[in-house]
């Protein structure tokens, strides 16, 4: 800083934001040394951020959680005799969208989806953001019937969803596909 090392001036710089305050003159090592702790932290709660079973965007399951909970529930369907769809969803207008607006505005779109997706389910379905306009949704117990119903409902909401940016109305465009394992009577 350029300012005094008084306590007030140290107060209203983290009030503002300041993470940490190294006061003038300052000394190579330590400012080396709290560089490398900052390093140092920011790698790890990226690590941790990464290894998350949530998706910080979405709230949804990440893909790597998405993609454990699918081999348990794919295992324990076959063994009960149970049948299970996933779903594939993607938004069509995806590129067009963060080409006119930007990746803030279109975060808030794919977070707002996600919060759809994740809202209208039953607590064994999981939904899942797989990364930017890709989501997917695991349906235990789940016919082909079933799940076109629910995808039905989605389309129906998407469809009533009107994001306003601006003066512009956004409507979100999206392509699905389902894929259904029927319960079988083989042990």
């Amino acid at each position: 800083t350029g300012k005094e090392d008084t306590e007030e001036a140290k107060e209203k710089m983290i009030a503002l934001g300041a993470t940490d305050l190294i006061g003038k003159p300052f000394h190579s090592a330590e400012l080396k040394s709290r560089t490398s702790s900052d390093i140092k932290l920011a790698r790890k709660v990226k690590k941790r951020a990464e290894a998350s079973p949530t998706d910080k965007t979405t709230g949804l399951a990440t893909p790597d959680s998405f993609k454990k909970q699918t081999e348990i529930t794919f295992a324990l369907s076959k063994r009960q005799g149970h049948d299970i769809t996933v779903a594939r969803i993607n938004v069509d207008n995806y590129g067009e969208l963060l080409e006119e607006y930007g990746k803030g505005v279109v975060a808030k779109i794919i977070a707002t989806v996600g919060k759809l997706l994740g809202g209208d389910m039953r607590k064994e379905d999981v939904a899942a953001n797989l990364g930017g306009d890709q989501f997917a949704l695991m349906l235990p117990c789940a016919d082909p019937e079933g799940a076109s119903g629910v995808m039905e409902r989605i389309r129906q909401h998407l469809a009533k969803m009107k994001l306003k940016i601006g003066d512009k109305v956004v409507h979100i465009e999206f392509s699905a596909g389902i894929i259904s394992e029927a319960a079988t009577d083989e042990v």
